[in-house]
């Protein structure tokens, strides 16, 4: 039992990197942890072959999720972010492509429908969507990304099952995403909404048969025209009598774009932060003398260098020790909460692969540092490539950062552009009669990166009771009734008792009879003591 518990703790301290705390980044030993996911993620078919004279791994299997993980596996996206940042995993497929099954599912059509609503002075608009399967695969799943514009708030969503329009239902985010990832083995009906990131929404529905095309859609509140893009289609958002002033609560603001012609310019000087690739494989000396070419190179003056494995150290300050994955956005994050006052920073990656590099999600601390839209990767010409914050979009080469003016609206930065923006300062207020400003305030609580699970539980409630999504919750429609039920018993167990049998980040799998345990470790032990005679 050694082992085991000397495992538990290393994949729990592997945890702690997902969550939401960037201080808390104990070490953990990259051996130990592989051996432990090859566990997490098994499928779960496995027999019970060692009682009919078969292997005993799949048995072994089962044990070691009960002592080690619970009796859990491992979500998709938990297994891959931990493989990125241990391990320095590759995805290179585009971001709106999913898995293989979504390959040839696409946006047909898209339509809105708005209606301007007198008493909170906002508008109302369903974008409804056409998808089709453009391929003769049947269970093809069709899976997308799209950035939503600061001051709309998605309120419903819904899906057709067969005939059939059904009602999203508001739920635990993690409750969701498993009970998905639980149906979409079997040819059955879910949609799925929910946020990948602070601005980032993803929408997922399955299955499609050979060609078929199917309906879904959803509800944005806004006050302003925007523009949303999904899958290319351009799908604008019509506001005839948009708010011109501002609407400022404690702890949060939204600048209409039409006021930012009269706001003063937000004077801050650069400083240069490169974030050098510390993983197993880099090349990590190579990398340092490319940084330094680049420094004597464009005379830089404020500069400071980290290396990032999946811990990040000061160069200057620890010892670098090549190992694990590429930890970027640890890197980002430290950088954006240390940023002192007066400057902001431009922030280059320098890494072979950065592709493997975990994905960049908390794109409201780049918020704060409107000058620089973009962190780079240098190359060996010392030429940048820049990614944009709010997507991890890849944009063209150039030679030098793009650096735009800040303006400031009570102190607070924002961009000098013609884009509508809310700005958060974190002095949060109750909710008031005022529907429109309870979701600018509910996203500012939602966007205080708060690892403390009682607030996070509440949060969750905050947006059932104001009926809005938040990155903590999600819409899903469920084609049966037993997959609702058991979705909402997913939920109780992590809204209830702050979550205590909730299975976090991991899905469950069916329970093993207690009882069984010691039974399962005498027959190991047994056969372990055979093998050895033998």
């Amino acid at each position: 039992m050694t082992r085991f518990n000397l495992d538990k703790a290393n994949f729990n301290n592997a945890l702690t990197y997902l969550s939401a705390d960037s201080s808390k980044t104990p070490p953990v030993n990259i051996k130990r942890l592989g051996a432990t996911l090859a566990h997490a993620t098994e499928t779960g078919e496995e027999s019970w072959s060692l009682f009919n004279g078969g292997t005993d791994t799949p048995i072994i299997s089962k044990f070691y999720r009960i002592a080690v993980l619970d009796n859990k596996m491992l979500s998709p996206d938990t297994s891959q972010k931990l493989s990125k940042i241990f391990f320095g995993a590759s995805n290179d497929q585009p971001i709106n492509s999913g898995t293989d099954r979504s390959l040839d599912v696409s946006l047909l059509k898209a339509t809105t429908s708005t209606e301007f609503d007198e008493e909170s002075g906002i508008y109302k608009t369903w974008v409804d969507l056409e998808i089709r399967n453009n391929g003769g695969n049947f269970f093809a799943e069709y899976k997308t990304e799209f950035t939503l514009p600061d001051g709309c708030f998605i309120k419903d969503y819904y899906l057709y099952v067969g005939q059939e329009r059904k009602q999203g239902l508001l739920t635990d985010k993690r409750a969701a995403l498993i009970t998905y990832n639980n149906i979409i083995r079997t040819p059955r009906d879910p949609g799925l909404l929910c946020y990948k990131s602070d601005n980032t929404i993803e929408l997922r529905v399955y299955p499609f048969d050979s060609h078929q095309i199917r309906k879904t859609g959803f509800l944005i509140w806004h006050s302003q025209s925007e523009v949303i893009i999904i899958d290319g289609q351009e799908i604008s958002l019509t506001a005839v009598k948009s708010i011109a002033a501002p609407i400022d609560m404690p702890g949060i603001s939204f600048v209409p774009a039409a006021c930012k012609s009269s706001l003063p310019p937000l004077l801050r000087t650069p400083k240069y932060y490169f974030i050098i690739d510390a993983s197993s494989n880099s090349p990590y000396e190579e990398h340092l003398k490319k940084v330094s070419a680049y420094i004597s190179s464009a005379q830089l003056t404020n500069t400071k260098i980290y290396a990032a494995s999946y811990q990040v150290c000061d160069v200057n300050l620890d010892m670098v020790r090549r190992q694990g994955g590429f930890n970027l956005p640890l890197a980002m994050e430290l950088i954006f909460k240390e940023m002192e006052e007066g400057c902001f920073p431009v922030i280059i990656g320098v890494s072979d692969n950065i592709n493997k590099a975990p994905t960049f999600e908390k794109s409201n601390l780049a918020k704060d540092f409107p000058e620089s839209a973009y962190y780079y990767n240098l190359g060996y010409d010392l030429s940048l490539t820049p990614y944009s914050f709010s997507d991890n979009q890849r944009h063209e080469i150039v030679y030098s950062p793009i650096l735009c003016t800040a303006l400031s609206y009570n102190g607070n930065a924002v961009a000098d552009n013609d884009q509508s923006e809310t700005v958060i300062s974190g002095d949060f207020i109750c909710y008031t009669d005022n529907v429109y400003q309870n979701a600018f305030i509910l996203l500012s609580k939602s966007s205080a990166y708060n690892n403390d699970s009682a607030a996070q539980i509440e949060l969750v409630r905050d947006s059932f009771r104001q009926r809005m999504l938040t990155k903590y919750t999600a819409f899903t429609v469920l084609e049966t009734a037993e997959q609702e039920n058991s979705l909402l018993e997913l939920q109780a167990k992590f809204l209830n008792d702050n979550g205590k049998d909730a299975p976090a980040v991991m899905m469950d799998e069916p329970a093993l009879p207690i009882y069984l345990i010691p039974v399962i470790a005498f027959i190991l032990w047994r056969r372990k003591r055979l093998w050895v005679k033998g």
